[in-house]
């Protein structure tokens, strides 16, 4: 649930503090500025898709699974129609530093997966949102995974 807020709520510093090592990876010259207009940017996207603003999006469940000591995945339910909020959600997080971090280095939310046998494959709705790439800003890749574009 700190993940879903943080993204869709948070700061740049609350998204950075739940992220774990493999989603670190902003280059030094990407100013923290320059990623809260972006991320501004994108929640405006992401409200409009929505119909509502982030902070109204109401949190109903939390599922888990594959959960270990130092592992496991989460999946945030929202109050949402399951054709706005995606079909794949799952979070992976790890036990890192005393604490549990983020490490699928995705959203929580409008993550979308298909195959040809109708069950889940890795995949995204998240261009769909119109979530802009540019150089030198958080982005989303063709998976889902949140990165940063040279």
């Amino acid at each position: 649930m700190a993940w879903s807020r943080a993204f869709m709520t948070g700061s740049v510093a609350d998204i950075r503090n739940i992220e774990g090592g493999p989603c670190h990876s902003i280059p030094k010259a990407v100013t923290s500025s320059a990623l809260e207009v972006y991320l501004t940017r994108v929640r405006a996207a992401m409200a409009h898709y929505f119909g509502m603003p982030l902070g109204s999006i109401r949190i109903t469940d939390i599922k888990v699974r594959n959960v270990t000591a130092s592992t496991g995945d989460a999946e945030v339910q929202y109050a949402l129609p399951a054709s706005v909020v995606g079909n794949d959600n799952w979070v992976s997080y790890g036990y890192l530093g005393g604490q549990w971090k983020m490490t699928s280095c995705r959203p929580p939310i409008g993550g979308e997966s298909t195959s040809t046998s109708g069950m889940t494959a890795p995949g995204s709705s998240c261009t769909a949102i119109g979530a802009p790439n540019g150089a030198g800003v958080r982005g989303y890749d063709t998976n889902g995974s949140v990165t940063i574009v040279p």
